[in-house]
Formats: C-alpha cells, sequence, structure tokens
C-alpha cells in the first residue's frame, strides 16, 4: 500500500474512532464515514471489510495510542508515586487537548458492547480490562512503596479508577460540564493516597 492508501486508512481510521466515541458504534453509519473522510464506498472497502471490521482496528489504535501516549510516559517514571501521579496527569492533559477521543471512545464502545459476544463486544471488553490491569500494575506499585492507601486490593481500585474516568469524560463531553477534569482527578489521587 503506497503513502495515499495509508493516508487513506488513516483518515478512516481517525474519522471512525471520532465518530464512534461522539454517536456510538451503532449510531454511526457507514454514510456518516464516508461523508466525513470524502472518500468513496469502494476506496472504504478496499481498506475495511464492514464497519465492524473498522470499529476492531479502531480499537487496535485505540491500544496503540494508549500504549505511545500514556504507559510510556508513566513507566518511564522510576518512582512509584510520580508514575502514578504522572498517569493522572496525562490522561487529564490529553482529555483537554481536543486531540485525543480515546477515552470517551473506550466508555462508549465498552458499554454499548456490554453484553455483547462477538467480535468488536470481545475486543472493546478485553481493551477495557487491558486498562484496568495497567492502572492495577501503577497502583500496586504504589501500594508497595507506601505512597496508596493498602486497604484495599490494586484490582478494584483500579476498576473504580477508570470506572470513575471514563464516567467523568462521558459526562463531561455529552453535558459540556465546565467540571475541571485535573480537580476531579486531584480529587480522586487524594482519597488514594495514606
Amino acid at each position: 500500500m503506497g503513502s495515499k492508501g495509508q493516508k487513506t486508512r488513516s483518515d478512516i481510521l481517525v474519522a471512525g474512532a471520532r465518530l464512534f466515541s461522539l454517536h456510538g458504534y451503532s449510531e454511526t453509519g457507514l454514510n456518516d464515514i464516508l461523508e466525513s473522510t470524502s472518500i468513496s464506498k469502494g476506496a472504504f472497502y478496499y481498506h475495511f471489510k464492514s464497519k465492524q471490521d473498522l470499529a476492531v482496528a479502531v480499537l487496535e489504535k485505540l491500544r496503540s495510542d494508549y500504549e505511545r501516549e500514556v504507559f510510556e510516559p508513566v513507566r518511564a517514571r522510576p518512582d512509584p508515586a510520580e508514575r502514578m501521579k504522572t498517569l493522572l496527569e496525562t490522561l487529564a492533559e490529553l482529555s483537554e487537548s481536543g486531540r485525543w477521543d480515546n477515552c470517551r471512545l473506550l466508555g462508549r464502545l465498552t458499554q454499548e458492547f456490554a453484553r455483547s459476544e462477538d467480535e468488536l463486544g470481545e475486543e472493546a471488553a478485553e481493551a477495557l480490562k487491558w486498562l484496568i490491569d495497567f492502572w492495577a500494575e501503577i497502583i500496586e506499585d504504589a501500594q508497595g512503596a507506601a505512597v496508596l492507601r493498602d486497604d484495599i486490593a490494586a484490582k478494584p481500585l483500579a476498576e473504580l479508577g477508570v470506572t470513575f474516568y471514563l464516567g467523568a469524560i462521558s459526562q463531561q463531553k455529552s453535558t459540556d460540564d465546565v467540571t475541571d477534569l485535573r480537580e476531579l482527578l486531584h480529587d480522586f489521587y487524594t482519597l488514594l493516597i495514606r
């Protein structure tokens, strides 16, 4: 695939992610994607077998984006307390940047496919589990360094944190609430510290 083909595929992925995050998978039609990217149906089907195939690719890209934009900077911090703070600060910065729809996208797709057993439902559930596992790793390290409370296991705290964060993003984006995300994340961190 040439550079033009790669750009077209990338444009479709970006448009799909944005539309799925705004309207959900079910409410986003193929025509919405075609209009957003100004491509033909044939060009779409050259790159993706179906809308579901696109959504699976969007979730794969989401994981890659998280790995590069969130996981790597967090893991680069040697201090467990700094890793937890960096996680929350990075998520706030990305969400406020206007270029990061991944949190809202993940929240919307996991909610929409919560009981689905098809490939897309499994991919969405696995992406959410993957994110929770990362949070649990960071929390467990901070608990081991006596930075965070340890009266609750890392996994439930990670589930609470991810649910809290995705819910805050969803509520903020859907209501145009001006609640400061950084303040909410700071309050969450305050609940966790010893």
